[in-house]
């Protein structure tokens, strides 16, 4: 699980955000129709967010073609 840390500390961020804003409408983790933007979605009235969350080790590097 540590692995999704990150992930997950993003993904609450953004939700609770909208939570407060009273603007959030419903929430999916790991969609797999999603395809490549699968980490994290959700939905207000007017906007549908997706996200692919990266992260590195310190000194190390992902490369673009791996978006």
């Amino acid at each position: 699980m540590g692995g999704y840390i990150p992930q997950f500390n993003e993904f609450a961020t953004l939700a609770y955000r909208e939570l407060t804003k009273g603007t959030l409408e419903w929430i999916k983790i790991a969609d797999p129709e999603a395809q490549k933007l699968d980490d994290i979605q959700y939905g207000t009235a007017t906007t549908i967010h997706a996200y692919q969350v990266k992260w590195t080790i310190a000194d190390q590097t992902i490369p673009f073609t791996n978006f």
